[in-house]
């Protein structure tokens, strides 16, 4: 039996927890049985899916101290998180490297700025997908939103004329950066709320006129709370909210 530094192989949150109880000895973990180690694996898929909503966040603007409450971790372990994920970009960032040839952009700055989006120099902004499904019906909606007046990022097409471009993994499209930047928090900007339902409004009323040639799906969230989250809330017997207290809200 060998042992290990707890600092390499353990996140800081959970020696943290284990400080409480022990410092500075040896503990031996024993071996899980079959059904335990399906639960820690799941475990570790649901702490990478926290480790990318962090990194998406962090790249959105939010603070570190903020994201320490959000998630209830230190500052430091926010910190190791986003550094971790951070690696995890940098071969798709040489990848971004390559295929910016195809729009002659190849000295442009790259800085991502969502999971899957990358701002190209000071007027760009490059998608990247995993299969053609998506990005086909995206460009076609842009293309629906565009003509129909609503301010959308315009497709650039390659130097070889097409709306897209690929390698041996991915799919990349190049879009105008809209003027702009993300908002972090919307508290102290009054009537933002205002101006956000009007945007949707304009929205809807384009998806609406462009259903002839696309097929959208109709987002309602009161639909949604009548439908199958009354039905899951009643099959769980109202443990988290009083179904006098639900149907008043809606």
């Amino acid at each position: 039996m060998k042992y290990k530094n707890a600092n390499s192989i353990l996140p800081e949150e959970l020696i943290e927890v284990i400080q409480q109880y022990v410092q500075g000895e040896y503990i031996y973990i024993p071996i899980r049985d079959k059904i335990e180690k399906t639960t820690l694996t799941e475990y570790e898929v649901e702490l990478q899916k926290r480790d990318e909503h962090i990194y998406t966040k962090a790249l959105e603007g939010a603070s570190n101290k903020n994201l320490s409450k959000v998630y209830n971790l230190s500052e430091s372990s926010i910190r190791r998180i986003i550094i971790n994920q951070r690696k995890r970009y940098r071969t798709m960032e040489d990848k971004i490297r390559d295929i910016l040839d195809k729009w002659e952009l190849n000295n442009e700055t790259i800085t991502q700025i969502y999971d899957s989006a990358w701002q190209i120099g000071e007027a760009y902004i490059l998608k990247v997908y995993e299969n053609t499904d998506k990005l086909e019906r995206n460009i076609k909606i842009n293309i629906i939103l565009d003509n129909k007046g609503i301010p959308v990022g315009r497709i650039i097409f390659t130097k070889e004329n097409t709306t897209f471009a690929k390698d041996d993994r991915h799919y990349y499209i190049m879009a105008e950066k809209l003027p702009g930047s993300n908002l972090v928090s919307i508290r102290d900007n009054l009537g933002i709320a205002t101006e956000m339902g009007r945007i949707i409004a304009d929205l809807h009323i384009a998806f609406k006129a462009c259903e002839t040639q696309e097929e959208f799906w109709n987002n309602c969230l009161l639909d949604e709370m009548n439908g199958w989250i009354k039905s899951t809330l009643n099959s769980d017997g109202w443990k988290y909210i009083s179904e006098e207290k639900f149907n008043t809200t809606v």
